[in-house]
């Protein structure tokens, strides 16, 4: 199984040097390389943030626990909500995510450094969901139906942990 990924990745760096270091700075960020592949799609991309740059506290355990969550429910949550994938390594978090949906998995998650209670910031997150289909539904853009069944998947599911 290793050796399928050196492969991809040795495939990549003969092709795409710039993809192929993003994809080995998301690995180190601490994704899946299954995960990191995700890159390969020109719509996705990669963001880190560093916790120390979004707040002033001291107590960084606190902080990303936090973000983790218990059971590492609140990475499962704002997963579902943003269909973005996220990973908490140190002090740093990585997102991947597709263009239009990485700037609210940011914000998310400044917002939870930063203090504001998880439920609020699920909250603000359906909202937006809700705002991103009716907007695409007036534009009168077909959305692909496993993003759609994904989006009302993610509101069930929001309690269950892999």
């Amino acid at each position: 199984m290793q050796e399928i990924y050196i492969d991809n990745l040795i495939e990549i760096l003969k092709e795409h040097e710039f993809l192929a270091l993003e994809v080995m700075k998301a690995v180190n960020v601490g994704f899946s390389v299954d995960t990191a592949l995700l890159l390969k799609d020109e719509h996705n991309i990669l963001h880190e943030l560093n916790v120390k740059d979004l707040t002033k506290r001291h107590d960084l355990e606190t902080v990303r626990g936090r973000i983790i969550g218990k059971n590492g429910r609140t990475l499962k949550t704002l997963k579902n909500l943003t269909d973005c994938n996220f990973t908490v390594k140190d002090n740093k978090i990585g997102i991947i995510g597709d263009t239009e949906d990485i700037e609210d998995a940011i914000q998310s998650v400044k917002s939870i450094v930063q203090g504001s209670k998880q439920g609020k910031v699920y909250g603000r997150l359906e909202r937006r969901k809700k705002e991103k289909r009716a907007e695409s539904k007036s534009l009168g853009l077909n959305i692909a139906p496993e993003k759609i069944e994904k989006d009302d998947d993610a509101e069930d599911d929001e309690d269950e942990v892999e």
